[in-house]
């Protein structure tokens, strides 16, 4: 079995039996449980189990259950956290502040307070420790906040539509973090790390507690203290199943955790902490009793606090306050910025978006305000920050005037200097930005003999001065390349990915799946694990792509479609690629868990006008070849069927002929049903018409 298949197993059933691969940084470890022989243990340094317990911080060792007490002296600590491996956070609703401790070698320091002004009932914090700020609850006011480390800058992210917040928890890899009310109107909600995109994941609660997230099954678990029930769901809210329902085994919960095949949760009435199988709900236990009132728990290991990409730290970043990623969601418009500057409490986002002005301070244009820029080459005009260019003979040095400030400001195309009387002018225009825009237009397409006579970012090509190939020109400077598919993603983590494949001749930001095997790494194009998502669809639908690519979904021919010409809009829609050949690689699993592949090294799909017809050859693999009879076969879907019925009759969306040899968008059986065989996920070649339980199909560029 190859490394690819290894982590698929453990990628695509998130339901179901359980798979006894380990994806990377765990091992095998035998343990007698339902869920089979073994169970996947991380490596290195076993965690900790961090808890608030009233007046003290403890720790325990998971296995051992090894007891220590970390500091003592506190009053009412109800909420615990901890930022990598440096710092120790807790709450104390009694002083009503948030404090931290320095940690070394499981040794916490002095405390510290950071936070104890304008703060009432703080009842949860969670840490993001990619962006470095620190979010809490506050039951007082009914509202969330943030600050940074330091609690030096706060701000209030929601305060709207919420009854008793408490339990909180932080997904900053994809912008999100989780809350729950147990108020008049208990729910759960997930909200946008800058506190936009508020969707309310349940309202099947009554006293929802506490809330964790299990970042390496990409699912969130809560606890209801007057349901004694323990559910899951994915990160969207669906796929929700119970794991426990006991009046017995949860009494009185206030926090809970999760880890490898645990979860972990405090009881304040019995006072004792509680753990049980996060797949079954199986193996209860009560580890440690006798506290005096356990409320706040935290597993402490490295491998929950994962790296990623600060899109703050970027160079084009500027906010003058606090800088929060915008969440990852597909829908976004790709021209806007991936964060949200926020400011304090008492003050409003100017309309730069970056600084902070009193909220009493008119920032909007006025409709008076033009602003001209004449340079050799042509003249460019901005009319509330909509630029406009026209050729121009003139032979000026650049002269802008703004009605708002009634100030001139002079600029020396050839030496840059610039003379300004009110700085307060870049309110209106960002003169540093209209200057470079200059230089890169004078630069493009320059005479040049060598590379070195060009400017940075710019090779000498053909005789002139052109955007390094590594970057593109944007119609304003030379940009780098946006990855238009995973093979061009620098990271080696699987996950959800933006890409830029060219579509009807711009760059359309989509979110891909990418699977990062070794030094090849694929983009999904179908997934389909359970009958969740309906593959019975429309022409329109497969041309489109459906469902969100985290989840069971099709991509959609226009994403890897050779090419594509409308005869009516004379438009050009061109695959992820318009460059270079792709392979295919397809994972089949039966019902045993059994796994096949079949890998083809020359994949592509033709246009619209040719129904989408497939070019598939170049097989290898275990699985048999089933694509070979589909080579060359135009595409069928329901409402656009060949003369054998065969997306109708197969209940699918398929490269039919008479009518497969596979069929992987057929219907989810469930199980292997003999009278709907015919219609399931189907691998003549494997498997006979046997209907699979999981299948993925996913292409690669090749150099």
């Amino acid at each position: 079995m190859t490394a690819k298949a290894v982590k698929m197993r453990h990628w695509m059933f998130v339901m179901g039996t359980y798979e006894c691969e380990c994806i990377e940084g765990y091992n095998k470890t035998f343990v007698a449980d339902i869920a089979g022989p073994t169970t996947c243990k991380v490596n290195g340094p076993r965690p900790w189990l961090l808890l608030a317990n009233e007046n003290d911080i403890r720790k325990f060792e998971v296995d051992t259950w090894f007891e220590e007490t970390l500091l003592c002296g506190l009053l009412s600590a109800v909420s615990v956290d901890f930022y990598k491996d440096q710092y120790v956070y807790w709450s104390d609703v009694s002083m009503q502040q948030i404090a931290r401790s320095e940690i070394k070698n499981g040794i916490m320091s002095k405390k510290q307070v950071i936070l104890n002004r304008d703060i009432d009932t703080p009842d949860g914090i969670a840490i993001d420790w990619i962006y470095d700020h620190l979010y809490w609850t506050d039951t007082g006011p009914n509202t969330i906040h943030v600050s940074n480390l330091e609690g030096g800058k706060n701000a209030t992210i929601t305060d709207n539509d919420l009854v008793e917040p408490r339990g909180i928890a932080l997904d900053p890899i994809h912008g999100y973090f989780y809350m729950t009310d147990w108020g008049k109107n208990p729910k759960i909600e997930r909200i946008g790390i800058d506190g936009s995109d508020r969707n309310i994941i349940t309202k099947d609660v009554v006293w929802p507690n506490a809330i964790t997230i299990d970042y390496i099954d990409s699912r969130i678990f809560w606890i209801d203290a007057k349901l004694h029930t323990i559910m899951s769901a994915d990160l969207v809210g669906s796929q929700t199943r119970t794991v426990l329902h006991n009046t017995q085994q949860i009494n009185h919960p206030f926090s809970m955790t999760v880890f490898e095949d645990n979860i972990f949760w405090t009881d304040w009435s019995e006072g004792d902490i509680r753990t049980a199988n996060k797949h079954t709900g199986k193996h209860f236990q009560r580890k440690v009793i006798g506290l005096n009132s356990p409320t706040g728990i935290k597993v402490y290991h490295e491998s929950i606090q994962r790296s990623g990409h600060n899109v703050c730290n970027d160079t084009e970043v500027g906010c003058e306050y606090l800088c929060l990623p915008k969440p990852r969601v597909e829908s976004d418009d790709p021209i806007i910025p991936s964060y949200t500057c926020v400011c304090p409490d008492n003050k409003k986002i100017s309309h730069n978006g970056h600084t902070c002005i009193p909220k009493d301070m008119n920032t909007d244009y006025p409709s008076t305000v033009m602003t001209t820029m004449t340079t050799p080459e042509r003249t460019v005009t901005r009319d509330n920050n909509i630029v406009t260019t026209q050729s121009s003979a003139e032979s000026q040095p650049i002269s802008m005037k703004t009605l708002r400030s009634d100030e001139i400001i002079i600029v020396d195309c050839s030496t840059s200097v610039v003379s300004f009387a009110n700085s307060d002018f870049f309110q209106v225009l960002p003169i540093k930005t209209s200057l470079f825009i200059f230089h890169q237009q004078k630069e493009m397409g320059k005479v040049c003999t060598d590379s070195v006579e060009c400017q940075d970012n710019y090779d000498c090509i053909n005789s002139r001065c052109s955007c390094k190939r590594s970057t593109y020109w944007n119609g304003i400077s030379c940009a780098r390349k946006l990855p238009s598919e995973c093979e061009d993603i620098s990271s080696d983590k699987d996950g959800v990915y933006l890409v830029y494949p060219k579509v009807k001749m711009t760059s359309r930001k989509i979110f891909v799946y990418c699977i990062m095997s070794g030094n090849k790494k694929w983009t999904v194009i179908q997934k389909k694990t359970d009958e969740s998502v309906d593959f019975y669809r429309t022409w329109s639908e497969y041309s489109n792509g459906f469902r969100r690519v985290y989840r069971d979904h099709w991509l959609g021919h226009y994403f890897f479609i050779k090419s594509f010409k409308n005869t009516t809009t004379k438009r050009n829609i061109y695959r992820l690629s318009q460059d270079g050949t792709h392979e295919l690689s397809i994972v089949l699993v039966d019902w045993e868990g059994n796994l096949m592949e079949a890998n083809y090294s020359q994949f592509s799909v033709n246009s619209e006008e040719d129904n989408y017809s497939l070019s598939v050859s170049g097989y290898s693999g275990n699985a048999g070849d089933g694509m070979d009879y589909h080579n060359s076969k135009s595409f069928y879907t329901k409402d656009r069927d060949n003369r054998n019925g065969c997306a109708v009759n197969r209940h699918g969306g398929w490269w039919y002929d008479n009518c497969y040899q596979a069929n992987l968008n057929g219907r989810y059986n469930g199980t292997i049903n003999e009278s709907g065989k015919y219609t399931g996920l189907v691998w003549f070649e494997w498997k006979s018409d046997y209907s699979l339980k999981a299948t993925l199909m996913m292409i690669r560029r090749k150099e």
